[in-house]
């Protein structure tokens, strides 16, 4: 019996190693398959949903390359941009919704005339998923008009998941149709400024010829509106901080900004027609 009895213990031992060791073989694979899927695991899933938890993958969806370039160019400037300052602000949210930014040339009845849309509707904006869709004619645009526009449009998806998560971020945070219109584009006048002299030239040189889309030519109106705050805003200036940083002169600036492009949004027939009925 005894004998016996040692043999059954043994056994079980056996199983209860065999059953630890199947446990862990298990967890590997589900952990592998979340790597293959893009997505967290569960720890990250649960934990308090914020702006910086709200995409569940780690892995980009595939996308053509010029958005791909795009996107980094976007990237890039951020990183160089003191992430502290107080607007909506791409420098702050872009790198932890990067992952879920899905973009694409689309062709969709939704779209008329845009060339670019940001659907603010759950079946194309969600944890695993922020859809941009962008014309057909910017396949023919170079990588900085397209990373100006997708400035813009991503703006729009940060606007989401901002909303999607309760956030109030910043000091300007105008949550109404034509306020979140005016903040995309003060966004892409904050990338415009991150571009190096030649890369400033070239899109200047555009604009002054003329050869550029419908939705790139509302830059023209907001380069002319906007210029004068570097002036009046001057008075705010420090010397001995970059322009870019947070204080009381870009504060100045982004507020001044702000106001004059709801302003032009505002006039814009486009955009009477997308929030007729909205704020």
């Amino acid at each position: 019996m005894k004998k016996g009895s040692k043999s059954r213990k043994k056994l079980f031992g056996i199983i209860i190693l065999l059953s630890i060791f199947l446990f862990i073989l298990f967890r590997i694979f589900v952990l592998r398959l979340s790597e293959i899927n893009g997505t967290k695991t569960d720890k990250t899933i649960d934990q308090e949903l914020t702006p910086f938890t709200y995409c569940q993958r780690t892995k980009s969806h595939g996308m053509p390359p010029r958005f791909q370039r795009a996107l980094n160019l976007l990237l890039e400037r951020n990183s160089e941009i003191n992430p502290r300052v107080k607007t909506l602000t791409l420098r702050l949210f872009l790198h932890s919704i990067a992952p879920c930014l899905f973009i694409q040339y689309c062709l969709s009845p939704e779209m008329a005339d845009a060339e670019g849309w940001f659907y603010f509707m759950p079946e194309h904006a969600n944890r695993d998923s922020l859809l941009i869709c962008v014309s057909s004619e910017y396949i023919d645009e170079d990588d900085i008009f397209t990373a100006i526009l997708l400035a813009h449009e991503i703006t729009h998806a940060i606007q989401w998941v901002l909303d999607e998560t309760n956030t109030t971020y910043g000091e300007i945070y105008n949550n109404t149709c034509y306020g979140k219109e005016a903040m995309a584009y003060t966004e892409q006048l904050l990338f415009i400024i991150s571009l190096t002299n030649g890369e400033f030239e070239s899109v200047s040189s555009r604009l002054r010829v003329g050869k550029f889309s419908s939705r790139i030519a509302i830059l023209t109106e907001m380069i002319n509106l906007t210029a004068k705050y570097f002036t009046s805003c001057e008075k705010y200036y420090d010397s001995n901080q970059p322009k870019t940083n947070q204080g009381p002169y870009f504060t100045c600036l982004i507020k001044s900004w702000e106001l004059e492009l709801e302003k032009m949004v505002r006039r814009n027939p486009y955009y009477q027609k997308q929030c007729s009925g909205q704020q």
